[in-house]
């Protein structure tokens, strides 16, 4: 899968959102490109398909790190984030999504 593939997956026009796997692989895409990563936050989307951001999963600040322990804190905090989420009974269907903000070249 390339960028732009996963770009046309994402939840927002304008953003890089979406689900675990997706999201793992994004990081590795941009990583491998040498793209500068800003961090990420949670996003949800409901079985009726709204979208909104998540209070729990506030994602995680990587701007001030060295390239490649923004990736590492990213994929660790996504991972962690992700089972939270699925550990969760209430939030049966409703799906966690990660936005990911890198710096604009």
């Amino acid at each position: 899968m390339t960028i732009d593939g996963l770009q046309r997956l994402s939840a927002s026009q304008s953003e890089l959102v979406l689900p675990y796997p997706h999201a793992m692989n994004a990081l590795e895409l941009l990583e491998a490109a040498g793209v500068s990563l800003l961090g990420w936050e949670g996003w949800l989307r409901y079985p009726d398909g709204r979208l909104g951001h998540s209070l729990l999963h506030q994602g995680a600040d990587t701007s001030g790190l060295d390239p490649s322990e923004a990736y590492r804190m990213a994929r660790n905090t996504i991972c962690l984030s992700q089972k939270e989420h699925e550990s969760q009974a209430s939030m049966a269907g409703v799906h966690l999504l990660f936005c990911i903000t890198v710096k604009a070249e």
